[in-house]
């Protein structure tokens, strides 16, 4: 079967779009409340763990919601400066808490893996791309966003007017509608 170049193009486009509609779908995601009964945090190599455990929003014995979750999420992110998401592989095939944090107004810093983490976060526009493995080209990113306070601000308001503009419920729906109408 030859498939043209245009589907091929077009395929991991789709694929991404299909993943962050199904992303969006919330209920799809929810999880029963349960209680935590335990809470570990591995492979710190510079930070004290009581560090980490006093910020967290959650506790051992309390129980965990998808709200509580969701409020957790948004304090995180509203802390932070910006999303580090150094990928060296295509495993990381889109990268959707690029979309949390650009929602959030927070630019991103990610790499160049051959998958669509480059396509959601634009280089110079919601944030930067390194190449992947490379840590000097990463660590230059890092000081380069934390030494521009109106650099970050530039880069993270167009990743929230991106996720605006391409990636609420609306217009993937539009998309996917497009794309079926396409193929049929």
């Amino acid at each position: 079967m030859q498939i043209s170049r245009r589907s091929r193009l077009l395929r991991p486009t789709l694929v991404s779009l299909a993943l962050a509609t199904a992303l969006h779908v919330g209920s799809a995601w929810a999880v029963e409340p349960f209680v935590l009964k335990d809470i570990r945090v591995e492979g710190l190599q510079r930070t004290d763990p009581g560090t980490v455990f006093a910020s967290l929003p959650f506790r051992i014995g309390e129980t965990y919601t998808d709200e509580k979750g969701a409020a957790a999420l948004r304090a995180l992110f509203a802390s932070c400066a910006a999303l580090v998401l150094p990928s060296t592989t295509r495993a990381e095939a889109f990268g959707y808490v690029q979309l949390e944090a650009m929602a959030s107004g927070k630019p991103v810093i990610a790499t160049d893996v051959p998958s669509g983490v480059s396509w959601v976060n634009q280089h110079e526009r919601t944030g930067l791309i390194v190449r992947a493995g490379d840590v000097a080209s990463l660590r230059a990113a890092l000081l380069r966003l934390m030494n521009d306070p109106a650099l970050r601000v530039r880069l993270g308001r167009a990743g929230r007017a991106r996720v605006e503009a391409s990636f609420t419920m609306p217009h993937l729906r539009e998309r996917l509608r497009a794309f079926y109408a396409e193929s049929a």
